[in-house]
C-alpha cells in the first residue's frame, strides 16, 4: 500500500461515492482542504482523510476520513486508515503543530481506531473529538 496527495480535480467523484453509499452526506468540493491523502493498493484506492490547518495557532484537524465501501478486505481497510494517520501524524511532528484533532465518536470504528493510536477522549460527557499531542511527552485532555 501506498500513501499519495488527492488530487480533487480527479479524485472527488471517487470519494465522494464513499460518503455517499455509507448513507452520509458528502462535504462539497469547495468544503475541502487542499492537504488530503489517499491509500492505494496497486492503483485501487481505500482510504482517504483531510487535514485542515488553523491559521496562527498549533492545531491542526484531521477530518472526512473514509472508506472505499467496495474494497473488500476490511483488515486491509484498517491498515489504510492506519496509513492515512500515519502521515498526517509525521506532518504534524514536522510542522511543529501541537495538536492534531477529529471529531469522531469514541466507541466506534473510527475512535476506536484512534484510541489504538493513542489519541485522547477529552474528560466530560459526551465529547465526540479526540486529540494527538505532537510536542509533549505526556498526552493531555482538552
Amino acid at each position: 500500500m501506498k500513501v499519495r496527495r488527492i488530487h480533487l480535480e480527479t479524485d472527488y467523484e471517487t470519494i465522494k461515492e464513499w460518503w455517499t453509499d455509507r448513507g452520509g452526506e458528502p462535504p462539497p468540493l469547495n468544503m475541502l482542504p487542499d492537504i488530503g491523502v489517499i491509500v492505494e493498493e496497486s492503483g485501487i484506492p481505500i482510504s482517504c482523510a483531510f487535514l485542515y490547518r488553523i491559521s496562527n495557532a498549533s492545531i491542526a484537524i484531521v477530518e472526512w476520513e473514509a472508506t472505499n465501501p467496495r474494497f473488500t478486505s476490511a483488515l486491509k481497510k484498517v491498515r489504510a486508515l492506519h496509513m492515512a494517520f500515519d502521515f498526517f501524524e509525521e506532518w504534524a511532528k514536522k510542522e511543529e503543530t501541537q495538536f492534531l484533532l477529529s471529531w469522531v465518536l469514541p466507541g466506534r470504528g473510527d475512535g476506536r481506531l484512534l484510541g489504538q493510536r493513542g489519541w485522547v477522549k477529552p474528560q466530560g460527557e459526551p465529547h465526540e473529538m479526540m486529540a494527538f499531542v505532537t510536542m509533549q511527552k505526556e498526552a493531555v485532555c482538552l
